[in-house]
């Protein structure tokens, strides 16, 4: 009997996402891309620095980690739930603003 663990499941869904995984990635992918070519462009080293574009870009990462109550195939909540923090963290934001 093969088990397969929560981690091997999540990374599989990563490598070859199915319908239902593809977007939550495809969403988490874009708010670290965005953030981190936005802070490599502007004039603000932190995207909380940016009064505009930052609040926007937080509301997205409260939708993205809403969605985590949601159908996530194999995709692993946790996992996903810490790569959010960790990008609230490196934006600039505290977790008392997500």
């Amino acid at each position: 009997m093969v088990v397969v663990t929560y981690l091997e499941r999540h990374f599989k869904a990563l490598a070859n996402p199915d319908a239902t995984e593809k977007p939550i990635i495809d969403l988490v992918q874009f708010l670290r891309d965005f953030r981190v070519q936005h802070e490599n462009v502007s004039m603000c080293s932190k995207m909380a620095d940016d009064s505009y574009t930052g609040p926007i870009w937080l509301e997205i990462l409260k939708g993205a980690r809403g969605l985590l109550s949601t159908e996530l195939g194999r995709l692993d909540g946790g996992i996903l739930d810490t790569f959010i923090l960790e990008e609230l963290k490196e934006s600039g934001f505290s977790e008392s603003e997500l």
